[in-house]
């Protein structure tokens, strides 16, 4: 998988502006950290209900989760 997906980088950014460790965040959803790594390197991609959970977590709707951000408004 391509490792510039927007999953990648706004799973990774989201969950740096939280201030969560990837362990941290893989307890609270229900996986391992690993699978965070996996998600935020492009190299793996969460099923939809962890998907959802992530976002919830996060603050984040998952579509923005999923949509590359222009920087345009």
């Amino acid at each position: 998988m391509d490792a510039k997906l927007p999953l990648a980088a706004a799973l990774r950014d989201a969950r740096a502006a939280q201030k969560l460790t990837r362990e941290e965040l893989a307890e609270m959803v229900g996986v391992s950290a690993k699978s965070i790594q996996r998600y935020e390197e492009g190299k793996q991609v969460p099923r939809l209900r962890i998907l959802k959970k992530l976002g919830s977590l996060l603050g984040v709707p998952v579509a923005r989760l999923l949509v590359e951000d222009s920087g345009e408004d």
